[in-house]
């Protein structure tokens, strides 16, 4: 999912196709549905999570998000078949809300940071024990910011982990927190800045390049600064 309001848009789109079927029939969620019918679903609700964050980090960037806050609950409503139930007619889905979630992806294709794509996914393990490792080894790092690096490697992982699941943006929010609490471990290391310099420039180019656009700019800004070269 590269931009759950695109996402939703076309998954409500689907859904809604034929207004006088079941809400139930159409997500394929009788007796019979398979495990895509069900990630469906699953991926919908991330979906309206994911654009909730979204458009918060939207707001604190100091953009107004009061109108797609106001059709926000219309989206969810159209996932959950509020208020017709998953048995009856469906009904038809509105058309403002649908338009509004289509001006939604666009203006998020604008505004968003580049996705974690796929085939970095599963390099992402090996660059948290890489992580691991290197912080039991240099002791100059405060134990707070050791604890806080901890902590978003764990966070990343279940990431990952969620990420083959639902497609969520939570791995792209966790890996542009563990970004710039590496910045402040290699700023802050007095006994491991060379290992942390070589960490950067051999394995976080290729697992953030792919998560976040700037990425090679700020990598080499970083390793200029601290005198690599």
């Amino acid at each position: 999912m590269t931009n759950p309001a695109r996402h939703l848009h076309s998954q409500l789109v689907t859904w809604y196709a034929n207004p006088k079927g079941a809400a139930a029939h159409a997500r394929g969620l009788g007796g019979d549905q398979s495990a895509d019918d069900t990630h469906g679903m699953l991926r919908a609700m991330g979906a309206l999570i994911a654009i909730d964050r979204e458009l918060t980090a939207l707001e604190t960037r100091g953009r107004n998000m009061a109108s797609y806050r106001r059709i926000y609950p219309q989206w969810m409503h159209g996932v959950l078949a509020y208020p017709h139930g998953w048995t009856t007619t469906q009904g038809d889905f509105s058309i403002h809300a649908l338009d509004s979630l289509d001006h939604l992806a666009e203006l998020l294709d604008l505004t968003t940071a580049a996705h974690v794509a796929p085939e970095v996914v599963a390099t992402i393990p090996a660059m948290l024990d890489n992580i691991s490792a290197l912080l039991a080894e240099d002791d100059s790092i405060t134990p707070q910011l050791r604890a806080y690096l901890l902590r978003l490697v764990q966070e990343t992982r279940t990431a990952v982990e969620e990420h083959d699941v639902l497609n969520t943006f939570d791995l792209d929010v966790a890996m542009e927190r563990l970004w710039v609490a590496l910045q402040a471990a290699a700023d802050q290391s007095e006994k491991k800045s060379d290992k942390w310099r070589s960490f950067f420039s051999q394995v976080a180019v290729s697992a953030f390049g792919g998560a976040i656009a700037s990425a090679p700019t700020v990598i080499q800004a970083a390793l200029t600064a601290g005198g690599a070269g």
